[in-house]
């Protein structure tokens, strides 16, 4: 079972992707955290998309596709995976479609003011400063609508609240997968 989460920057996707993810026991990949962790360690990559991640901007959809191309791989992949982030529908749902079928998509919606105030609350993290948290939700903004367009058509998008608390939209998550599955 293959799910793409979607949704703005500071949507919830990393935290429900983790719950959801442990509850139907397979991993949340997103392509964000792996990148972050390569410049945490420092590595010709890291070094290559840290300026890329501190502004804010896409990192080059090559890069990323082979860093999720070769997570996907990984054995605790087999039975499916949470793929949480921000895809471009040009570039990434063409990976998805070559390398992996995607059978639920979540898009989480929540207002402008809400995901703000999320971000505000991160620590630690070079994309969440207010500048770049708007480049971020203006690219977004930009990006998706396609996309969601494209799972729509396929009958695999659900869209769902992010404002309740998070126990409230993860059991909702596992409601949407358990009635179509």
């Amino acid at each position: 079972m293959n799910i793409l989460f979607l949704g703005q920057p500071g949507v919830g996707k990393s935290t429900y992707s983790a719950l959801v993810g442990k509850h139907f026991k397979i991993p949340s990949v997103s392509a964000g955290e792996l990148l972050r962790q390569e410049v945490k360690k420092g590595t010709a990559l890291g070094k290559k998309v840290k300026p890329y991640i501190d502004k804010g901007l896409l990192v080059p959809h090559i890069i990323t596709d082979a860093l999720l191309i070769q997570r996907f791989k990984q054995s605790d992949c087999k039975k499916g995976f949470i793929l949480n982030g921000i895809l471009s529908p040009s570039e990434r749902s063409d990976l998805l479609h070559r390398h992996i079928k995607i059978d639920y998509v979540i898009y989480f919606k929540a207002p402008k003011k809400t995901l703000l105030k999320r971000i505000a609350g991160r620590k630690g993290r070079s994309d969440s400063t207010p500048r770049v948290v708007e480049l971020r939700y203006q690219a977004y903004k930009k990006r998706n609508s396609k996309l969601r367009g494209i799972y729509n058509k396929q009958g695999i998008l659900t869209v769902i609240d992010a404002r309740p608390p998070i126990d409230e939209v993860v059991e909702r998550i596992i409601d949407v997968i358990d009635e179509n599955r």
